[in-house]
């Protein structure tokens, strides 16, 4: 599942956001079929729910982002050890700050947040969340 939203910035740039539930599998982990999506739409920024990837290392989500997006993006992910299924944000723009809040019904997984510098003078606050839907929280 995932939503775009092309948007105008202040300097009439387009900016084009989007949000991406696309794992493969019970793994939930990042594949070729979410992968190819994500860079056929070419966003600027994802708000990116299941961010798991390979086996999790730094290294392992350096060669996705390089790969799918490009050398010059950066990224943040949730990195609480408890986090099965963190959230994380993909930005061709500089993060300048990011976290994550607790999510109050469930342990699996947070609210990850952004603020990304876009070009001109306005930043970018960004919150990736990957609701609980039904049934009793784990």
């Amino acid at each position: 599942m995932f939503s775009l939203l092309s948007l105008k910035a202040q300097t009439t740039s387009v900016l084009r956001v989007m949000t991406a539930n696309l794992t493969s599998g019970n793994a939930q982990k990042y594949e070729s079929p979410g992968l190819d999506i994500l860079k056929g739409l070419q966003p600027d920024i994802v708000a990116i729910q299941e961010f798991n990837y390979s086996n999790n290392a730094p290294a392992d989500f350096r060669q996705m982002i390089d790969e799918t997006f490009g050398a010059g993006f950066s990224y943040f992910r949730e990195t609480n050890s408890g986090f099965s299924i963190p959230n994380g944000i993909i930005s061709r723009y500089p993060i300048l700050e990011a976290g994550s809040w607790t999510d109050p019904v469930v342990s699996n997984r947070g609210f990850a947040w952004a603020r990304i510098a876009l070009p001109g003078t306005n930043d970018l606050y960004l919150v990736s969340v990957h609701l609980y839907s039904s049934g009793t929280a784990h």
